[in-house]
């Protein structure tokens, strides 16, 4: 979606005391397009809000502004900006998004688009829902319990994979429990591969799939639209599955294929029951994609698309507690970019955000799929690192060092030192600490030694004296040395 040709329809309330900064602020939206008004009062916005309410909310003020905004209407969007101190009580109250000042021009317009993103999906959920609840109204009074099934299972959910499993079985119910198997298109792979399974564990077939990378991407949706005819399907149902007389259907959103359910069952004498769940089927699948998008807008930083300070604080208690319940540590690594005030300083603002979304990347590209990586502020990012001890932890965070002071940043040989590089403090539970906050203190404690000491290096932080630890952690098989010399305690 290209978003950003949309900005004309959205109106934006500023209110900050600061004239200037809403000044600055009023400039950079309304050159972008967006409608814009200034207040330098929370009374004068909240009386401008009652009589014409905008889309989206910038405050610098006092924080209870939320509040007032929200209880006048919950469709506003907030983006608080201030000082990072804020930001997480900010989020609490029920803002969008929290932008640590300084920001720059490039973070305020790529926050704008994503809540501007986010009102859409969420509008086109609602009438995604509302379509569903019509439809259930009608198949109610019709009595077809399959149909009523379908939509009670599909009405609200964020998982499309979730979708395609319960549409399966419904086609499977239909054939008298025949198997059922969903081939998802992944463009990005060129390929089709089974997400879901009726009769038929997924785990034994989940490997399967067919590669359609010698077919025009442009015709692709129409050849998978006739899936019966489609020639390496009817190879794979009669090598694999040894099944020649099989139904095959496409699954459409928004005028694309995006899988194949296939019948092991000839069913030409229930094509209009078919008709009506994969219609209902495409509904419910498109309205979990728009759930998800919605979901990961709230919980991501617009800047690098790492999960923001919000999602971290509900993560950061929920792998607590799922450590307590494996035994298995759970570490934390904080990182800073050394010295970035005098790089942004110097180079400014758009410079600045290139630093910080190919550090952010760097971070990303060294993390497992199982670790939630995190802009907290600024110049300042979290790796939460599940079933890991603080050890390896600290290895984590000496490859991310290492290779953030290898690369050739624009402009690097002008920071001290002749190059760009970050600095990073580890804790770990249930060794190091005993909860969420002192988890995330001890890792802070340990970067601010670093800090102190010369930044460019990875500091394990220290159980306290006579530290008793809740229990004996689980090993983590791996990680049997402490890596070099740059990591100290």
């Amino acid at each position: 979606m290209d978003i950003q040709k949309y900005r004309s329809e959205f109106a934006i309330f500023i209110v900050d005391a600061d004239t200037k900064t809403n000044a600055k602020l009023k400039e950079i939206l309304e050159g972008a397009k967006f409608q814009v008004e200034t207040f330098a009062t929370v009374d004068l916005i909240l009386n401008r809000i009652k009589k014409a309410p905008p889309h989206i909310v910038f405050s610098g003020a006092d924080l209870n502004i939320i509040n007032e905004v929200k209880k006048m209407s919950s469709d506003i969007e907030i983006v608080f900006f201030g000082k990072k101190t804020e930001g997480i009580e900010a989020l609490k109250r029920g803002a969008f998004s929290f932008i640590e000042k300084p920001f720059s021009e490039a973070e305020l317009l790529s926050t704008a688009d994503r809540v501007i993103e986010h009102i859409f999906l969420r509008l086109q959920n609602e009438q995604l829902i509302e379509e569903l609840n019509q439809k259930k109204t009608s198949t109610d009074s019709s009595g077809d319990d399959s149909i009523s099934r379908l939509i009670e299972k599909t009405s609200n959910i964020d998982d499309a994979d979730k979708v395609a499993r319960f549409v399966a079985e419904e086609l499977s119910h239909l054939a008298h429990q025949r198997p059922v198997i969903f081939l998802k298109y992944l463009p990005a792979h060129h390929s089709l591969t089974v997400t879901a399974s009726i009769q038929i564990p997924l785990d034994e077939i989940r490997t399967v799939g067919i590669k359609v990378g010698h077919y025009d991407e442009k015709n692709i949706s129409f050849i998978l639209g006739e899936p019966e005819k489609f020639k390496e399907l009817r190879e794979l149902m009669t090598e694999l599955f040894k099944c020649q007389d099989f139904s095959a259907v496409p699954l459409r959103v928004e005028n694309k294929v995006v899988g194949i359910f296939v019948i092991f069952k000839p069913m030409k004498d229930q094509e209009e029951t078919i008709c009506k769940i994969m219609g209902l089927g495409a509904l419910g699948y498109h309205n979990a994609i728009l759930n998800e998008k919605v979901r990961d807008l709230a919980i991501r930083d617009s800047l690098t698309g790492l999960y923001n300070r919000r999602y971290f604080n509900e993560k950061l208690d929920e792998e607590m507690n799922r450590a307590r319940r494996t035994h298995y540590p759970l570490s934390l690594v904080h990182i800073d970019i050394d010295n970035f005030k005098n790089y942004n300083d110097t180079h400014g603002d758009i410079m600045g955000d290139i630093i910080i979304k190919s550090i952010a990347q760097i971070i990303l590209k060294t993390s497992r799929r199982t670790d939630i990586t995190v802009r907290l502020g600024n110049e300042e990012f979290a790796i939460l690192c599940p079933a890991t001890a603080g050890v390896g932890a600290a290895i984590k965070a000496e490859k991310i060092r290492l290779t953030v002071e290898a690369t050739k940043f624009p402009n690097g040989e002008t920071q001290p030192g002749g190059k760009l590089t970050v600095s990073a403090g580890v804790s770990e539970y249930p060794t190091i600490v005993s909860n969420a906050l002192t988890l995330f203190r001890a890792a802070d404690d340990a970067l601010f030694k670093v800090k102190q000491g010369g930044k460019n290096r990875v500091c394990l932080a220290e159980a306290p004296t006579n530290f008793k630890p809740d229990f004996e952690p689980l090993t983590i098989p791996g990680f049997q040395a402490l890596p070099p010399n740059q990591i100290q305690t």
